[in-house]
C-alpha cells in the first residue's frame, strides 16, 4: 500500500510511494489513470515534488533520488550513517518536502534530525527537533519557509523558523 503521496500541480501528476512493493506509482491527477510503475527502490517511504519545475524526489532508506516528470533519473544523493550531529548522514528517509526555492527537506525517520539539501543534493544545514530521539513522521514547508513536522508516537506538531 502507498505510504506517501505528492501532487505535481505543474504537470497534473500524483506520485505514491509504496515501500511494501519497492515502487512508485504515477497517476494522472484528472483521471487517476496509472502510468507504468517506477521500480527498483529500497523501501521508498517519502515522495515530494518541486513546485517550480515539477521534478519529483523519492526518499528510500538513506538516499534521495531526483526525477523528471518523465521519470528520468537526474540525481541520487544522501549517505547512510549515524552521528550526533549526523552532518548530513541519513539513518532512514522518513519524509520529504521541497520549498519554493527548490531546497529539499528530509525528515529522518530514525533520528531526531531535519536535513536540508539544495536541489543538486548538496548538504546545507540540519537541526535536531525537540523531543527525545523522536522519529519524524511527516514534514511540510510553507511559502514563508517555516518547517512543520509531526513526530511518530507523540501526537505533536512542531514548527521551526526558516533556516
Amino acid at each position: 500500500a502507498a505510504e506517501a503521496i505528492a501532487v505535481d500541480d505543474i504537470n497534473g501528476l500524483v506520485y505514491a510511494a509504496n515501500p511494501g512493493n519497492n515502487w512508485v506509482e504515477t497517476l494522472t491527477k484528472s483521471s487517476l489513470d496509472m502510468l507504468p510503475l517506477l521500480y527498483g527502490f529500497n523501501n521508498p517511504r517519502a515522495v515530494a515534488t518541486d513546485p517550480n519545475t515539477g521534478d519529483f524526489y523519492v526518499g528510500e532508506m538513506c538516499a534521495i533520488k531526483k526525477y523528471t516528470k518523465d521519470r528520468t533519473l537526474l540525481k541520487s544523493f544522501g549517505s547512510c550513517g549515524w552521528g550526533f550531529p549526523p552532518n548530513g548522514l541519513l539513518s532512514q528517509v522518513g519524509s520529504l518536502a521541497v520549498d519554493k526555492y527548490g531546497y529539499v527537506y528530509v525528515g529522518d525517520g530514525n533520528s531526531s534530525y531535519i536535513h536540508k539539501f539544495d536541489s543538486e543534493g548538496n548538504f546545507i544545514v540540519e537541526w535536531r527537533v525537540n523531543g527525545n530521539y523522536s522519529n519524524i513522521n511527516s514534514i511540510h514547508v510553507n511559502s514563508s519557509g517555516y518547517v512543520y513536522i509531526t513526530l511518530f508516537g507523540n501526537n505533536l506538531l512542531q514548527i521551526y523558523e526558516p533556516r
